[in-house]
């Protein structure tokens, strides 16, 4: 029996795309929104992810560029293929370092280490939100990962709104593993095994094939528990920016301008560089590795909203610039931030005898106003 026309037109009226009237189809989930990636909670939670790999890679990496000079051109050369799109492919290793400033030049090894650990979890998690079902069936002849991604670059084109909903009400339904968010945890918990799985592997695939194992020192329990913390904590939130309907995208060396330039929206120098915002010295340079990619959260592609994530980070040619330019930049800075200090100090305290004037002024015509009436009321 087919279904009365008013019943259909009812159920259509509540399946709307609406962002603030698309609800979760999981019990507990909130409202599919954007709100996380439209707010400072989501960019503290990016620079956390990745304040963990920089902890860990200062950490554990060898420490000085001198101590991996005896690996050979081949090991050297995978290092650059490796960031491929974060890094530039025309220049051999010792030209490459080469170009760095001295002061970077001597910290190669944690600054490779940190890139190749971030360029792989980003694209392992953030770029693929279905690579948990990387497994196949009984009666599919490939891994279901395979047309969901499809799927999802199919309805990105038909309508970029509601692929993304469709996004988000697949991954909450497939991570739900607890029964106040579903009825069935069944295939939660399956994909919560996947998952973990996963880190698990790539772990052991950082340690052991990656090029990142060239870069580090000795195994120890504590190196591998903080890759794994950091691998932990990125893939989560990989996960739950998926069940949002944001859109989090990247921008690499393919995407970013050639030449750094401090007006660039969505690059910034690495902090070695001690660049102030003042200072034009990497102007035109070239940009030759990125350490972080630029984020970018897209909440509504008809209307270009767009909410900066986070700028890439990028190491930029200065081969000349020494040492000791370092320190004498270092102290000129500090005196540039003492005396911008200074400047916003007096300026609040401008403000605030402005705001005191103000306030006096009110006081009086409040003042004159109750004489007044004090006075009317007495005739």
């Amino acid at each position: 029996m087919q279904p009365s026309k008013t019943k259909y037109l009812s159920v259509r009226a509540d399946f709307r795309t609406d962002r603030q009237c698309w609800k979760g189809g999981v019990l507990s989930w909130e409202f599919i929104s954007e709100r996380l990636w439209n707010d400072d909670d989501g960019q503290k939670q990016w620079r956390t992810a990745f304040s963990i790999a920089r902890t860990g890679c200062c950490n554990y990496a060898v420490l000085k560029t001198a101590d991996i000079a005896g690996l050979s051109t081949s090991d050297k050369q995978s290092i650059i293929q490796s960031l491929q799109g974060f890094c530039v492919q025309d220049l051999d290793w010792d030209t490459l370092v080469g170009s760095f400033p001295e002061p970077i030049r001597q910290q190669v090894p944690g600054i490779f280490a940190e890139a190749i650990l971030v360029k792989s979890v980003v694209g392992r998690f953030f770029d693929k939100p279905f690579w948990y079902f990387d497994y196949t069936p009984e009666g599919c002849s490939v891994p279901l990962v395979e047309p969901l991604q499809y799927l999802y670059e199919r309805f990105k084109k038909t309508n970029d709104d509601s692929a993304r909903l469709w996004r988000s009400e697949t991954t909450r339904l497939a991570t739900s593993a607890d029964l106040s968010q579903v009825p069935d945890t069944e295939l939660g918990l399956y994909t919560k095994k996947e998952r973990e799985a996963g880190i698990s592997q790539l772990a052991v695939y950082m340690l052991s094939e990656s090029p990142l194992h060239l870069l580090l020192n000795e195994e120890t329990e504590y190196r591998t528990n903080e890759l794994i913390e950091f691998i932990c904590y990125a893939e989560e939130l990989a996960t739950r920016l998926s069940t949002t309907a944001a859109d989090l995208r990247y921008r690499n060396l393919t995407e970013l301008p050639p030449l750094f330039t401090r007006a660039t929206e969505f690059i910034q120098a690495y902090h070695e560089h001690n660049l102030d915002l003042t200072d034009p010295r990497l102007d035109g340079r070239r940009i030759l590795l990125l350490i972080h990619p630029a984020a970018v959260c897209v909440v509504n592609k008809d209307r270009m909203e767009e909410c900066r994530m986070a700028k890439a980070e990028a190491v930029v040619e200065h081969r000349e610039w020494t040492i000791q330019d370092n320190d004498r930049i270092l102290a000129e800075n500090e005196q540039k931030g003492d005396a911008r200090d200074k400047v916003q100090e007096e300026k609040r305290y401008k403000e605030m005898a402005l705001k005191d004037e103000w306030n006096r002024q009110q006081q009086e015509e409040i003042e004159k106003d109750f004489v007044v009436i004090i006075e009317h009321g007495l005739q």
